[in-house]
């Protein structure tokens, strides 16, 4: 298979091998939908896949992605794996990335997001849904499955597919302002869609409600998210911090909407 391996950003620690890839070096700090659409702009391809500077592809990682792309779907998405070396590091990376474990079967992806950590698309799709919405910090890939569900399209899951993610977020405190992120990256996609249904929506709406309910909610998410997974019951220990973790999530959105 004839690729092109495309690098957008900075090279701080002068690790890229610049003779062997095309280094799209930026002079200020993107964020990852800028990045992308920068990097995608630079392609002559015409697919691309998707991986972000944390996680280390598996093999034939875009080879499957490929081939499960021309069965007709207008996006792939592969799955993630991670190591328990650093608590919070595994409780982010669980809380975050359930959804895509390589227990989930490969066909027809019905989830709300497939993370663009492992993802693949025809440019000519990328194009014609308008790239990644540059103005969203966090969600950005939320955004782009509605748009690309809206246009008809159906996105797949592969989960030979594998990226091994290893994010730089090892203490509580890193891994609680990354939640506070992503919330406030909800309400930018509620701005963006009125009228869109997302499990929490119902709740940021009437804020006391949140505050009184997001115990249970914490605790009912860590129940099912072991239950539904057995893959991940070897991680039993990590139920606290994920319990936090949900539980700073509504706290954030209690917090930060003042919608009575």
């Amino acid at each position: 298979m004839n690729y092109e391996v495309i690098v957008v950003g900075k090279d701080k620690y002068n690790l890229i091998q610049k003779n062997k890839i095309k280094f799209i070096e930026t002079k200020d700090i993107l964020n990852p939908a800028q990045a992308r659409n920068l990097g995608v702009h630079h392609s002559t391809g015409k697919i691309v896949c998707f991986t972000d500077a944390d996680c280390i592809t598996g093999k034939n990682w875009m080879t499957y992605l490929v081939e499960m792309l021309k069965e007709g779907y207008g996006a792939v998405g592969g799955s993630v794996t991670f190591d328990a070396a650093n608590y919070w590091t595994l409780c982010d990376n669980i809380t975050c990335f359930y959804f895509m474990l390589s227990d989930r079967p490969r066909g027809v992806y019905e989830g709300d997001v497939l993370g663009t950590l492992s993802f693949c698309i025809t440019k000519d799709t990328f194009v014609e849904i308008g790239g990644f919405d540059e103005r969203l910090v966090t969600g950005e890939d939320f955004d782009f499955g509605i748009r690309l569900r809206n246009r008809g399209y159906k996105m797949g899951f592969e989960p030979r597919a594998v990226v091994s993610h290893h994010p730089s977020r090892s203490s509580m405190e890193s891994v609680l302002k990354h939640v506070e992120s992503y919330a406030n990256g909800f309400f930018d996609l509620l701005h963006k869609y009125p009228d869109l249904t997302i499990q929490t929506e119902f709740f940021a709406s009437h804020r006391w409600l949140l505050f009184f309910s997001s115990p249970f909610k914490s605790l009912y998410f860590c129940i099912r998210l072991f239950y539904q997974h057995p893959t991940l019951r070897k991680y039993w220990y990590t139920m606290p911090g994920i319990f936090m973790i949900k539980f700073w999530l509504y706290y954030t959105l209690f917090r930060k909407n003042k919608i009575t």
